[in-house]
């Protein structure tokens, strides 16, 4: 499955038809998405606040820092670095080399984020330095720092209310799953085999309402999202904070297909029933499914 262009704590860039999500670490304020790619071996974006000491923006120190972190991949290698700009800011592009490249990395500060942001390269053995190089710098003029609250992998939604909860990536299929103060929204993505929409309610009955305990009351009807024919499910459930106490939750969930990017999408989103119409308020028109894939 494609990942298109991925917006992710705070960072956007495009990804290659061949890039994989491996694994995801951390969190908000600190973390890193780990890719595969066939072609080009292992790209890692990694994020994080600044260290008191490095509150001055001196690139050199912050490339020191990571130098003393990858040192057991570096070590008898040599270096060659550049100048260059990513996303309007100054940048440093590294790369070590042995008999092949061994580790290829921009470095830069989002000053608007107080972030410190690392992308790098583990190459396959078959690429030189000048094809790693070539290849980072091209991935440089897709990335947008500062994208705050916004969310995607080839979609995008709006969410400045809410705090990222899990991730899951498959071959076929995504998951990200959000909470908020009052709620909770769940986006599930994958690749269309077909569109016959048979395949709808099949999900909803499946899945969306099995994750849920005393679903009731369930009515669905046709409705549009992001653009697309899509079909609506209200429920309402138990909410359970404790063996004590029970409270109705209420649910909406919306299924369609996207022409576009050839995939499924389902959103699902709950609250306790008095919250729910200021839940949907909050990302109705928020969430765009058909951003254009890079070529």
């Amino acid at each position: 499955m494609k990942l298109g262009r991925v917006t992710w704590c705070g960072l956007a860039y495009d990804t290659g038809d061949d890039w994989i999500l491996k694994q995801d670490r951390g969190a908000e304020e600190r973390g890193a998405l780990e890719f595969l790619s066939g072609r080009l071996g292992s790209v890692n974006v990694k994020w994080s606040p600044p260290t008191s000491r490095d509150k001055k923006g001196d690139l050199e120190r912050i490339a020191d820092n990571y130098r003393w972190g990858q040192r057991h991949l570096i070590r008898r290698s040599e270096e060659a670095a550049f100048k260059t700009t990513v996303s309007g800011h100054e940048a440093r592009l590294y790369c070590w080399t042995r008999s092949y490249p061994v580790l290829a990395a921009f470095i830069w500060r989002c000053r608007d984020d107080d972030r410190d942001y690392v992308v790098e390269m583990l190459p396959r053995e078959e690429l030189t330095q000048d094809e790693v190089i070539a290849e980072l710098a091209k991935f440089s003029k897709t990335v947008s720092c500062h994208v705050h609250d916004r969310w995607g992998f080839g979609f995008d939604i709006n969410l400045p209310e809410y705090r990222l909860n899990k991730i899951r990536m498959l071959d076929e299929r995504g998951m990200v799953n959000f909470q908020a103060r009052r709620g909770g929204l769940t986006l599930s993505w994958w690749e269309m085999d077909s569109a016959d929409p048979a395949w709808r309610e099949g999900h909803f009955t499946g899945e969306v309402s099995k994750a849920f305990t005393g679903t009731a009351n369930i009515e669905s009807s046709s409705d549009t999202f992001s653009g697309h024919a899509a079909t609506r499910y209200t429920f309402s459930f138990d909410i359970k904070k404790n063996p004590f106490s029970k409270k109705e939750g209420a649910g909406i969930c919306y299924l369609w297909e996207c022409p576009q990017t050839n995939r499924r999408y389902a959103i699902t989103l709950v609250a306790e029933r008095d919250a729910l119409s200021g839940v949907l308020s909050s990302v109705s028109g928020q969430t765009i499914c058909h951003l254009p894939l890079p070529q």
